[in-house]
């Protein structure tokens, strides 16, 4: 007869466990030469040269290895190649690299200003910022993800409406309404004097000029509205050889709104991978 020793549960696992943590990607046959440095690496806008520096000796066995640069991408997107050769104590990347090194790209964007002047921003129109330098890169582009209403006058008063200091409130567009403090006089609005809110919109009211709005047991009253940008996303990080100075106003935008200005946090293009 065999007798075979049976361990306890416990005992089991942790046996179980010790292997397998002995086992790593090389256990499979994997090559872990990834290596990560940052910063001294050397490459010219519109190149297909890349010094690695870092005491890194290039060597055909880098042939077809990928190459990852943070920023230097089309835009300030990150840039992967392939490194097809080498020369000297360069590698040949392919295809070109889009943006120079040690540039500053923006890593995020505040809204200062929402709107002034002429013009309403609408979900979905891009700014490009005014300022900085972009020698070997590019300017930043934002993309406005959510608008608000900046400021309003009246479009028609409107009837029957209770005299005195109101509120009413905005009726179409998709998002959370505005509401303005008016004063209604003759039972109708007679002057607005303020956005006690302003909303946050993914598709603006219908009709800016002739906004129905309701509160104040008002009739037929709307306002005619300006909307600002409430937030924005950074679509294209961009490349700067001089950073801009915040607030940063618009450059110019695919839109009509005018006058928003914004606070731009930069970040350097200097982490690399091979």
């Amino acid at each position: 007869m065999m007798l075979r020793k049976l361990l306890p549960a416990g005992m089991l696992l942790a046996a179980l466990i010790s292997s397998a943590a002995a086992e790593t990607p090389t256990s499979f046959g994997a090559v872990c030469d990834v290596k990560d440095f940052s910063g001294g690496a050397s490459w010219s806008a519109g190149g297909t040269l890349f010094i690695p520096n870092h005491g890194i000796t290039p060597t055909a066995a880098d042939v077809n290895k990928k190459l990852l640069i943070y920023g230097a991408g089309t835009g300030g997107a990150s840039y992967v190649g392939t490194i097809t050769g080498v020369s000297g104590s360069a590698w040949s990347v392919s295809p070109s690299i889009p943006q120079a090194p040690n540039l500053r790209f923006v890593d995020g964007a505040v809204v200062m200003t929402s709107q002034s002047g002429v013009g309403s921003y609408v979900p979905g129109d891009t700014i490009t910022p005014a300022g900085g330098a972009t020698t070997g890169g590019s300017a930043t582009l934002l993309t406005v993800k959510w608008t608000k209403v900046a400021s309003a006058t009246v479009a028609a008063g409107g009837s029957g409406g209770y005299n005195g200091s109101q509120t009413v409130t905005g009726t179409t567009g998709k998002g959370i309404p505005f509401k303005a403090s008016v004063t209604v006089s003759g039972g109708a609005i007679a002057a607005v004097n303020s956005i006690s809110f302003s909303g946050y919109y993914s598709q603006n009211p219908t009709t800016l000029t002739s906004e129905p709005v309701t509160g104040a047991n008002l009739t037929g009253a709307r306002l005619n509205l300006k909307m600002g940008v409430a937030q924005v996303l950074v679509t294209n990080q961009g490349g700067y050889s001089s950073s801009p100075s915040n607030p940063v106003s618009q450059g110019s935008t695919s839109g009509s709104g005018t006058g928003a200005t914004f606070n731009l946090t930069m970040d350097l293009t200097s982490v690399l991978r091979h």
